[in-house]
């Protein structure tokens, strides 16, 4: 009995010996991480940042003393959504209106009321004595259905009416994209211009140099093309006058008439002419031979019958 008390005073001695020596341990482990800040992450995902004073230099624990991992690169939506959409916007419009003289001016304050411009403009007269006009006008693209609505207004009837809207923003952003390829090969020309030492490589950097500025100068030139189509919109603008019962307002010229009437009469005496020479060319050409032939025909039967 007295060993077995023994050998369990033994195993506690034991035992507290080692609690001992783990909380020792534990101690130094803990004063080994003093001024070190460490990061960790959910289970299986990296840590955001790994920063210790402590480890630097240790080759005992093989810890990289700063540690940050790259930022996520952005993703193709989050570029997309900041692409401007480039619309190019056009309208057709043909009216009847009271009078052409009143309306042409009034389309002009419409345009330059928003902002816009009269690019073309033209007007006549038919024969009756109606006018028609026709013009164009460009405005900022986003005054155009204000524009529109502004033109309708001084409509009588609205003869006809259409707008379209193309979009363009893949083309403008492929052809701002090749720009600025074409302008990053212009610069590597530029520096192989400077340390080109042969005459030979010299002349070949010079001329690949001047077809990529001709290129620069396309694109930039479409460009600015498209930026002019989609800044400004264009209203195409067809005026009919409407029909009515006027009195004529030329002015009556006396010898005018004159002059026509005579031209007149000389071109029927002319006519008649004509047609007395046909009349003799034809009876002596073709009728009287065949009468001719006619009247000895008739003879000879005749002689025949007696």
């Amino acid at each position: 009995m007295k060993n077995v008390h023994k050998i369990i005073i033994a195993a506690v001695v034991v035992l507290a010996i080692g609690a001992i020596a783990v909380q020792d341990q534990y101690d130094v482990t803990t004063s080994s991480f003093s001024g070190s800040e460490v990061s960790l992450g959910a289970p299986g995902m990296p840590a955001a940042q790994v920063t210790t004073d402590s480890f630097k230099g240790s080759a005992e624990f093989g810890i990289v003393s700063d540690m940050r991992f790259a930022p996520e690169p952005p993703r193709g939506g989050d570029t997309a959504a900041n692409v401007n959409q480039k619309m190019i916007k056009t309208g057709y419009l043909t009216l009847l209106v009271d009078q052409i003289s009143e309306a042409l001016p009034k389309i002009n304050e419409i345009a330059t009321a928003h902002n816009g411009f009269t690019e073309n403009s033209n007007s006549g007269e038919y024969p009756s004595g109606e006018r028609h006009g026709y013009l164009t006008i460009r405005v900022p693209s986003s005054n155009y259905d204000a524009a529109v609505f502004d033109i309708r207004e001084l409509a009588l009837k609205i003869v006809d009416e259409s707008s379209s809207a193309q979009d363009v923003t893949e083309q403008y952003t492929d052809l701002e994209t090749r720009l600025s390829v074409a302008q990053e090969e212009e610069s590597a020309y530029l520096a192989l211009l400077d340390r080109a030492n042969d005459v030979s490589d010299l002349l070949q950097v010079q001329r690949e140099l001047s077809n990529v500025r001709v290129r620069i100068e396309s694109l930039q030139g479409q460009i600015k093309y498209l930026d002019n189509q989609t800044d400004l919109s264009t209203i195409t603008i067809t005026l009919e006058e409407e029909t009515s019962i006027n009195i004529p307002t030329k002015t009556f010229r006396f010898a005018s008439t004159v002059r026509e009437a005579f031209r007149g009469a000389v071109s029927v005496a002319q006519g008649l002419v004509t047609i007395v020479v046909w009349g003799v060319v034809v009876g002596v050409v073709i009728v009287l031979p065949l009468g001719l032939i006619f009247w000895a025909g008739r003879n000879l039967w005749n002689r025949r019958k007696k």
